[in-house]
């Protein structure tokens, strides 16, 4: 049973996309096998559209790979769609009995603003 406060912190969770967050740069961060690493699609894809890059698509079985091409190239990929919420695919880790990451509370601070 959800109650109004299910409702209103799940209201407050962003769906990615428009998610950004990336991790910080530190030399003495070591990975322990979790999510908490990398930066998002939304971040990506601003970084690469400085650069004059267009999405293309994610992977679509695992979710965990983003392809980009120059944008003069966009002509080509006319079936392609622009939206970042029509390309986006969530990460499939449970798809993996070897792979996947579990989630770390650091990305939930993150993306919540309280890191």
């Amino acid at each position: 049973m959800l109650s109004c406060q299910n409702y209103l912190l799940l209201n407050t969770i962003p769906n990615p996309p428009p998610v950004k967050f990336q991790i910080n740069y530190d030399p003495h961060h070591r990975w322990v096998g979790d999510d908490y690493f990398g930066a998002s699609l939304c971040s990506f894809v601003e970084m690469f559209t400085e650069f004059g890059y267009q999405l293309i698509c994610c992977n679509s079985h695992t979710g965990v790979n983003a392809f980009f091409i120059k944008k003069e190239f966009m002509p080509l990929f006319t079936d392609v769609p622009v939206d970042i919420k029509d390309i986006y695919v969530e990460p499939r880790y449970h798809l993996y009995t070897k792979y996947g990451h579990p989630p770390s509370v650091k990305v939930v601070e993150l993306i919540m603003g309280t890191l």
